[in-house]
């Protein structure tokens, strides 16, 4: 088995911690000789990234030890979408794991939406971090880097779709202000920036 076709395209957390291979079977000669590392692992890694939205809840929320999420929202940002192509988890919780290193302030109690994109197209690369195979290997997903914008537009479609939930007659009374990872302005230049903040793996931490 060639660990450059092994490596790719697959979710980067499925290998990522996997032994290294470059040792034991090399990329394909004609892969290293149009790369730019000669380092080169696997090309082509496709993950899910993910960005969270907290809006402050204008009263206590009761919380579930096991699971805290009311459901999943399976959605299309994009009328002619053949699937759903973003997945929204909500739930009456803080999730920070994402927004606090982004330097978003916290609330006590908050509401949160927690964005993938399903089928994202930005791919990634891994390389060797160091001679020793027993080492992880280094990753980049280089999210957002897809050259028609597909990842970027969906996330951003995310967003919106969690501000229309969250201004709904429903949550009138339970959704409070200020928002923490919403911007106020639903410019695409705005949440962009807002997105790129605050992504991560979806399954490495």
């Amino acid at each position: 088995m060639n660990a450059h076709h092994a490596l790719g395209p697959n979710s980067i957390s499925d290998w990522v911690f996997l032994p290294r291979m470059r040792r034991l079977d090399a990329p394909p000669a004609a892969a290293l000789r149009h790369s730019r590392s000669p380092d080169l692992v696997g090309g082509h890694l496709l993950d899910h990234p993910a960005a969270c939205v907290n809006v402050a809840a204008s009263r206590p929320l009761a919380r579930n030890e096991i699971w805290n999420y009311a459901g999943v929202l399976f959605a299309r940002t994009e009328p002619d979408a053949p699937w759903s192509d973003i997945e929204i988890q909500l739930g009456p919780e803080l999730f920070e794991q994402q927004t606090a290193p982004a330097g978003y302030p916290s609330s006590p109690f908050s509401f949160a939406a927690y964005f993938t994109v399903n089928r994202a197209r930005s791919e990634g690369s891994a390389t060797l971090a160091s001679p020793d195979h027993h080492d992880h290997l280094r990753v980049d997903p280089a999210y957002f880097t897809d050259p028609d914008g597909y990842d970027m537009r969906i996330m951003v479609g995310g967003v919106r779709i969690a501000r229309q939930l969250f201004t709904t007659h429903a949550m009138q009374g339970r959704a409070g202000a200020p928002s923490y990872g919403l911007p106020v302005s639903m410019r695409f230049r705005v949440l962009s920036a807002a997105i790129l903040r605050s992504t991560s793996p979806v399954e490495i931490r």
